[in-house]
């Protein structure tokens, strides 16, 4: 099958490998696979990366444990609740119920919580807001296959 480019389509057939050898011999460049995943003839594959920590060499209670626990517990908070009411328990949470509320750490942390939250929250309005949109404009051009 032939596209409007001149560019041959071919189905994949499952192997999401890519072969620069194998491509090279086919006579497929770098290009035409790329045209040929964005016309929908290929699929694309992505791999799903997880970003791993380690915590090798670091004491129970260092600072870089307790910051990236305050961020983790942030992000269940921004996402479970979308509000900052429950800060004094996350804080508690993560430094234990024994630390001073008016010290430097915890205003540090406070600020930490409400910054971060209010970023998520910006981030979701602004994804539904897209989304919304190419909604919209899907139904406008549904509208007008009616017609």
């Amino acid at each position: 099958m032939m596209s409007e480019s001149g560019i041959e389509i071919v189905r994949d057939t499952g192997d999401n490998s890519i072969d620069e050898s194998n491509n090279a011999e086919n006579g497929v460049t770098s290009r035409e696979r790329v045209a040929q995943t964005l016309s929908g003839a290929l699929p694309v594959s992505r791999k799903r990366r997880i970003a791993r920590v380690s915590t090798e060499g670091e004491e129970e209670g260092s600072t870089d444990m307790l910051v990236r626990a305050l961020d983790r517990a942030i992000r269940w908070n921004a996402f479970l609740f979308s509000v900052n009411l429950l800060w004094a328990e996350i804080i508690k949470s993560v430094y234990g119920n024994d630390i001073d509320m008016d010290s430097d750490t915890v205003i540090g942390a406070r600020n930490k919580i409400f910054d971060n939250t209010k970023a998520f929250k910006w981030n979701v309005l602004r994804s539904m807001e897209v989304s919304v949109n190419s909604f919209s404009k899907m139904k406008g051009r549904a509208s007008n296959l009616r017609k």
